[in-house]
């Protein structure tokens, strides 16, 4: 069976009141949080930048020699099979073709700057 030793100091009602003194904090009013939340500073601005354009902290940490040519065939392979489906959903609905050319080409243009995830083309499969 185990034994547990606990072990604090004994206080007397001073020393305690001595080493934990009660610390009067001023609360903020509105008018503060407005201002620290309008407040910019070059960090905040970096941050904002960083969250609305990813594709700014990808570049830094993107290794042009080892992964540009892998990026390029899968660039190429996704945009063909994107245009593709494109032109078939728009024929399956009796629509103009360049109406899927501006469905396949818009939004990868947009993931490409705004986007974050992993998957950007969904494709349908149905069995």
């Amino acid at each position: 069976m185990a034994q547990y030793v606990v072990s604090r100091p004994l206080y007397t009602e001073d020393a305690f009141t001595e080493q934990y003194e009660k610390v009067c904090r001023k609360h903020k009013t509105m008018l503060d949080h407005v201002k620290q939340y309008f407040t910019c500073n070059s960090n905040r601005a970096k941050n904002a930048a960083l969250s609305l354009l990813p594709i700014i902290g990808w570049m830094k940490m993107y290794n042009v020699r080892e992964w540009i040519l892998g990026d390029i065939v899968s660039g190429v392979s996704t945009g063909l099979v994107a245009v593709l489906q494109g032109l078939a959903y728009s024929l399956l609905a009796s629509l103009p073709a360049w109406y899927g050319l501006y469905a396949a080409f818009f939004p990868v243009i947009i993931y490409f700057f705004f986007g974050t995830s992993d998957t950007f083309l969904w494709v349908s499969c149905e069995f």
